[in-house]
């Protein structure tokens, strides 16, 4: 009821007994929401299961696949990013059970520039994400490599 999750509080209310309703009711009449405890993340950063950026992410499509990992630096470091539309990289496709997905970010400098950097996502068929190749000013990384070295290369000119 304090974070305003009426959902949430309905579904409590129904796991209890009918003896244990009543204090719930009791605690639901008494209880005001405190905006100070609302989730304030967008519905982007809700799905992709981050922390409010504070507005440092703007997204032009639904979905992203840029990892957790990556997304997690960018607000530990305060880094505005612009996650574009993400486009085919068949061209990095290995097998019938890999496709990989370029995902195109701007990454804003703390100088005004703006860095180009395109990162693709190896996927594996049902397995989700695993490997990453990165494009930018530093020229492409590793082939397939982790989120840690695609984390290197972008610290290297921000």
């Amino acid at each position: 009821c304090l974070i305003g999750w009426g959902d949430l509080a309905y579904d409590c209310q129904q796991a209890l007994s009918w003896d244990d309703r009543d204090l719930l009711e009791a605690i639901t009449r008494r209880v005001k929401s405190d905006e100070s405890y609302a989730d304030t993340r967008t519905e982007m950063e809700k799905r992709l299961d981050i922390p409010d950026s504070k507005g440092l992410f703007t997204f032009e499509s639904k979905s992203c696949w840029v990892p957790k990992k990556l997304l997690q630096f960018f607000i530990n470091n305060n880094i505005p990013v612009d996650f574009g539309k993400r486009t085919s990289g068949a061209q990095f496709d290995r097998n019938g059970r890999q496709w990989s997905e370029i995902e195109h970010l701007k990454i804003h400098r703390d100088d005004g520039d703006i860095v180009e950097y395109d990162l693709v996502v190896h996927t594996d068929e049902g397995g989700g994400p695993h490997t990453y190749t990165g494009f930018g000013p530093n020229g492409r990384t590793a082939e397939r490599t982790s989120v840690k070295n695609i984390i290197e290369d972008i610290q290297t000119f921000i």
